[in-house]
């Protein structure tokens, strides 16, 4: 409702986003959540959040296709509790499971080595335009409590390369997550 009556001050223009390379991310607002451990949150404004889904609402077609079948975050008929019933299926075959987090995963997303990934994925254009913007837009954001970590591959300039993406940042992060599970 709200954006049907406010939708045209919010988004930049008429004329598409990536089309006229017009869209600048506006500033996050940064909070900590303790569940189940501490988390810094960066909150998009609203405008970029339509952006956001925006983006997710191209791309997902592509990446869907790529995704292993038990990945539920984020996907349309999927979600927390088809996770749970699937887990909970696996749990009654197997004595053993393996819990997992991935530490600091948002934080230590190499910007050079995602936008890599990012082109083998979308020949197109204002995706990888739009993207980039968004990515760009967190650089520091995560920054503060990230200690750097090597990767395979990595030389000592890798530490000064732009690392981080906010987590509630929902299109690139999608992205970020998927592009992870990429052969």
């Amino acid at each position: 409702m709200f954006f049907r009556q406010h939708g045209r001050s919010i988004l930049p223009s008429d004329h598409g986003v990536a089309a006229y390379r017009s869209y600048r991310p506006q500033g996050y607002v940064s909070f900590h959540i303790h569940e189940p451990k501490r988390r810094l949150i960066s909150a998009a404004p609203f405008r970029d959040r339509i952006v956001h889904h925006a983006l997710c609402n191209v791309t997902q077609p592509v990446i869907e296709r790529s995704l292993v079948f038990d990945t539920y975050a984020n996907r349309a008929g999927k979600g927390t509790h088809r996770a749970l019933d699937r887990a909970q299926g696996f749990a009654r075959r197997f004595a053993y499971f393996l819990a997992c987090d991935v530490r600091q995963f948002f934080s230590s997303i190499d910007h050079e080595i995602f936008r890599a990934q990012l082109r083998g994925m979308f020949s197109d254009q204002g995706v990888r335009w739009l993207a980039d913007r968004i990515l760009e837009s967190g650089i520091g954001v995560q920054g503060l409590g990230y200690s750097m970590v090597y990767f395979p591959g990595d030389d000592l300039l890798a530490a000064t390369r732009p690392r981080g993406l906010p987590i509630d940042t929902e299109g690139i992060a999608q992205l970020a997550r998927e592009a992870r599970q990429q052969p």
